[in-house]
């Protein structure tokens, strides 16, 4: 059986982000079943926040490319 998981926040462009970019990366596996979306309609089609970048580029961790998109129906099926 195949398991999404979906990361939740406010905007998403900083936590979500960051969570998505993180277990993609430890779990490069699961790379297509993470995804993360915003409740709120405020940043939809933004990149991610550059303080969140700055956070992960130590890791290696590439969030750049990720754009924020808001919760719908579909990311719950």
């Amino acid at each position: 059986k195949r398991v999404k998981v979906l990361m939740v926040c406010n905007s998403n462009i900083l936590r979500s982000h960051l969570a998505k970019g993180i277990l993609s990366k430890k779990y490069s596996n699961l790379n297509e079943l993470v995804d993360s979306v915003g409740t709120s309609i405020f940043h939809i089609g933004n990149y991610s926040d550059i303080r969140s970048i700055n956070t992960v580029i130590t890791g290696k961790i590439s969030i750049d490319k990720q754009r924020a998109s808001q919760i719908s129906k579909i990311d719950l099926i």
